[in-house]
């Protein structure tokens, strides 16, 4: 329960215990130290908002800190043949960590697991988004010949399969793209090739990637 008005030091968790995922907003109750006057916002007399600011001098409604499961950036690609998507799986390999940021311990989990992966990356620190993408085309898929195209931003907080129990932020940018030439698998990869978007299940993806396609209606239960 809240106390006074929104303070920094609002917890993570007990927003996540109390509204799971989708909705960043929390119940407030109006307490009698009249931080909140209810009549001048008669619209917020049952819940507060929460924005996405975070640091440790962050304004009344913000964050002190970023969530306990932790808060990614990222840029998707998703190249689409006729009702097909190209779609990877992760070898072992030491090369992950300079392509998308990903240590040894997540590289060799996605391996064992063999799940099917988006082409995406973590952006590097100060990256623009498209500039990640075009490293994904570049550096991961080993492709020259490409074209991109802007197409969704995509947000939620909830569990992930590794920080199972504490809500992770994750903030998608996701571009379309264009193969020109011949595609050819580099040795990180153990799979790439196109895959019927029909037959897709959510359990089939490793990395959460199909909350992804879910979000854009491209992926059923």
């Amino acid at each position: 329960m809240l106390s006074t008005c929104a303070r920094r030091d609002f917890s993570y968790r007990s927003i996540y215990r109390r509204k799971r995922i989708r909705k960043q907003t929390i119940k407030l109750k109006i307490l009698s130290q009249g931080l909140l006057d209810a009549r001048r916002h008669s619209s917020l007399s049952e819940e507060i908002r929460r924005f996405a600011y975070f640091g440790s001098r962050a304004p009344r409604l913000g964050f002190s800190s970023p969530p306990e499961g932790g808060f990614c950036l990222s840029s998707f690609v998703l190249v689409m043949r006729r009702r097909s998507i190209l779609l990877e799986k992760a070898a072992e390999s030491d090369e992950w960590e300079h392509l998308t940021g990903m240590d040894e311990e997540r590289v060799r989990m996605l391996a064992k697991e063999g799940k099917w992966l988006i082409p995406s990356s973590h952006l590097i620190f100060g990256e623009h988004p498209k500039d990640a993408a075009k490293r994904v085309f570049e550096e991961q898929l080993c492709v020259k010949r490409y074209s991109l195209k802007f197409l969704a931003v995509l947000s939620g907080i909830g569990e992930t399969r590794r920080y199972a129990g504490r809500p992770h932020l994750d903030i998608c940018f996701v571009y379309s793209g264009k193969l020109r030439g011949t595609l050819k698998r580099p040795d990180w990869l153990s799979e790439l090739t196109y895959v019927d978007a029909r037959r897709l299940r959510p359990s089939y993806f490793g990395r959460d990637h199909e909350g992804v396609l879910e979000q854009l209606g491209m992926l059923s239960g």
